[in-house]
């Protein structure tokens, strides 16, 4: 079943192999912050000098703006391998050829698109 559903992946293949890297990323960045704020209040209780917050506090920053730079480019990633997965999905439900027998019990019901043979292929052509 993936195997067949992975098939319409197609063009978007970049963008949906590049979307989990991106939320792996944002993920350990998150997992970071926690850490290096320890590691502060640590340095801060065995008394530091203003230096090393700063370092801290700097490091802090760019770990939230990285952070949040990579969730927002996993969305867009994310956003645009979903609806490009699904319009070639919708695309290949259109063209393939069904052999099942599925017009044989109401010839009269055709679809005209891509989006009334998914409304055909779920069973809504016949009223159940």
């Amino acid at each position: 079943m993936i195997k067949t559903l992975a098939r319409s992946i197609r063009e978007y293949k970049k963008a949906s192999i590049l979307t989990p890297i991106l939320v792996t990323v944002e993920v350990i960045l998150e997992c970071a912050i926690p850490f290096v704020i320890a590691n502060l209040v640590n340095q801060m209780q065995a008394g530091c000098t203003m230096d090393v917050i700063v370092k801290y506090g700097v490091a802090l920053i760019i770990m939230s703006v990285l952070s949040l730079i990579f969730g927002g480019a996993a969305g867009s990633t994310c956003a645009t391998a979903s609806a490009g997965f699904a319009r070639n999905l919708r695309k290949d439900m259109f063209y393939h050829k069904r052999t099942d027998g599925l017009y044989d019990d109401n010839p009269g019901c055709y679809p005209l698109s891509a989006d009334a043979y998914i409304l055909l292929y779920h069973g809504l052509c016949y009223g159940r």
